[in-house]
């Protein structure tokens, strides 16, 4: 990202989550669209494509592989995720706990987003 640039247009970060799972998050805009999320742990992977930004009635695929290398594939459920997001904003703003672990969850996710933004510039 160019130094007077003060929109994150590409990135990635090595994260250690507090129980020990790394994980490695990448991120770009104006470039070949991808929206996958691959995930692998000691008893099996999962990967998906077209998990966000799709079509209201499409059904995702995950795919599953255990530690023996077997394959099974799952489908996700429909669902227009705009709208679910918005149900859940709604359902948050009026459940006062609810709102509190959000605002809580957001400012964690600040913390860690400056903390890869300050590594990133040193």
């Amino acid at each position: 990202m160019p130094a007077n640039n003060t929109v994150d247009t590409s990135g990635q970060a090595l994260v250690t989550l507090s129980n020990g799972v790394n994980t490695n998050l990448e991120w770009r805009i104006n470039c070949s669209y991808r929206n996958e999320i691959n995930i692998w742990g000691e008893r099996g992977s999962l990967f998906t494509t077209r998990i966000f930004s799709k079509q209201p009635d499409y059904s995702p695929f995950f795919y599953l592989k255990d530690t023996q290398g077997i394959e099974s594939t799952e489908n996700g459920l429909a669902g227009d995720h705009f709208q679910l997001m918005f149900q859940e904003f709604l359902g948050t703003i009026y459940d006062l706990k609810k709102a509190e672990l959000e605002r809580m969850q957001i400012m964690r996710r600040a913390v860690l987003m400056d903390q890869i933004w300050s590594l990133g510039r040193s």
